[in-house]
């Protein structure tokens, strides 16, 4: 097993590459909201990285829908991607 430990020895500390907050215990007409919520930070923290690796605003922006409708359950038209 690799131990990543800093110079002075104290061991590092790794965050997961993603985090998303869990669901509230609760179901109720909101709960869509609150998913939102959790995953805002890493969409933003996504969006971030593609700008800075020189993709434009409308490009991630059109990327980022089409992935969601590849996602979906639901029929995807005009992207010219099977789903």
């Amino acid at each position: 097993m690799i131990s990543f430990v800093e110079p002075l020895g104290v061991p590092a500390v790794r965050k997961p590459l993603l985090s998303v907050a869990s669901p509230p215990s609760r179901w109720g007409p909101y709960r869509d909201v609150d998913c939102l919520f959790a995953l805002m930070p890493e969409f933003r923290g996504l969006v971030r990285l593609a700008e800075e690796a020189g993709w434009s605003a409308d490009e991630i922006a059109s990327s980022l829908l089409t992935l969601a409708q590849l996602n979906s359950d639901r029929p995807i038209e005009n992207t010219g991607i099977p789903h």
